[in-house]
């Protein structure tokens, strides 16, 4: 009897499992219909219904200088039938087609400067796959050289770790750094003065600053947070968020976006009402990347980045990412202005009214006014 009783509690248990076995198999069924393949297909290339192998004809090589006119083989390595296939160059569309293999050419006169991605979508049904090859443009320019010629020297504040710089209607305002000691400021350019300042969390690392309408963004290094101030009372507005690992370190805009750098080679363009990236602009020049972009300002069209631990100031062309000119500011602080916590040149400012451009340093006690020759 006990026998029996073992056997059909057995049994019982099997059947069980084997019913959730059977419904947990529907549901994911059901999940798999739901999402579509298409999905699948687009996110995960191991899911991938057709093969393609995308080359540069006559290269084995994806480095290239901006200008070259490139051909793309096409070939399919399967028998799989597609209705057609789109081809574009950094999303902007070149062709369709509805036979592989095929050719597919395009000319670099006018593309930017870093990455960019060469993508075949193909179409099958309800399917949409992408293939992707990605090549590298170097800018085909050599920088022109400048020196400099100090015009005015003005006072400033040498505790002050200059993190941003930004001129308006006769006053400076600056962004200071270090935990603890972060500040927004608004100085008198004539006297040095610190006319009116706000201090940031002892948490946070301040950085750049920009003017947008009657609001002042600040950025901070590694908190991932941005604040916005009244430009009049410096009443804090609002913070805002920008995505990990992006670190903030310059800001700029251009009256429609700002500029963000983040110590790299890379600009990042962000929406002021939003504060989301609408946009990426790679800096190169004829060697390769421009790494450590610092602070930032624009300067008669042109985007002007200190280069963090150098002397240099990079102008770089906004349209294309190419660096246009190097500006060579080696010893436009005299040694004898030095202490032990004088730090690198940082903080460009400029008078679009009158024409004058002013830079600076972390812990300096001096800005200047400077022409370039």
């Amino acid at each position: 009897m006990n026998n029996l009783i073992k056997s059909v509690r057995f049994n019982l248990i099997i059947i069980l499992f084997t019913l959730f076995l059977s419904c947990n198999n529907n549901s994911n069924s059901n999940n798999k219909t739901n999402n579509h393949v298409t999905q699948e297909n687009i996110k995960n290339t191991s899911h991938k219904n057709i093969k393609l192998d995308i080359k540069i004809q006559g290269e084995n090589k994806t480095e290239f200088i901006i200008g070259k006119k490139f051909t793309f083989l096409i070939e399919q390595k399967d028998t799989t039938q597609f209705d057609s296939v789109q081809f574009f160059i950094n999303n902007q569309f070149l062709k369709t087609s509805t036979i592989i293999p095929t050719k597919i050419t395009w000319n670099s006169n006018n593309a930017k400067t870093g990455k960019n991605s060469f993508e075949a979508r193909v179409f099958s049904q309800e399917n949409m796959e992408n293939w992707k090859l990605s090549l590298t443009l170097l800018s085909d320019i050599k920088p022109e050289e400048y020196s400099f010629k100090i015009i005015n020297t003005f006072p400033h504040d040498r505790a002050a770790y200059t993190q941003g710089l930004v001129y308006e209607d006769g006053f400076l305002y600056e962004a200071t750094g270090v935990k603890g000691e972060s500040t927004l400021r608004k100085v008198q350019l004539a006297t040095g003065e610190i006319l009116q300042a706000v201090t940031l969390p002892k948490d946070i690392f301040g950085e750049g600053i920009t003017l947008f309408g009657d609001k002042i963004i600040q950025l901070s290094y590694q908190a991932y947070t941005g604040f916005v101030f009244d430009k009049k009372s410096f009443k804090l507005l609002v913070k805002f968020n920008y995505p990990k690992p992006t670190e903030g370190w310059g800001l700029t805009n251009d009256g429609k976006n700002l500029i963000m750098s983040d110590g790299t080679h890379n600009l990042y363009y962000i929406d002021p009402v939003s504060f989301s990236q609408t946009g990426k602009l790679e800096v190169y020049d004829q060697k390769g990347p421009v790494n450590r972009l610092n602070e930032l300002d624009i300067i008669n069209g042109e985007l002007w980045a200190n280069i963090y631990t150098t002397d240099k100031i990079a102008k770089i062309d906004l349209k294309t990412g190419k660096v246009i000119a190097y500006i060579d500011l080696t010893e436009i602080l005299p040694q004898k202005d030095y202490e032990r916590d004088t730090d690198v040149l940082n903080g460009i400012a400029y008078d679009e009214e009158n024409d004058r451009i002013f830079v600076t340093g972390k812990r300096w006690p001096k800005l200047f006014e400077i022409q370039l020759k």
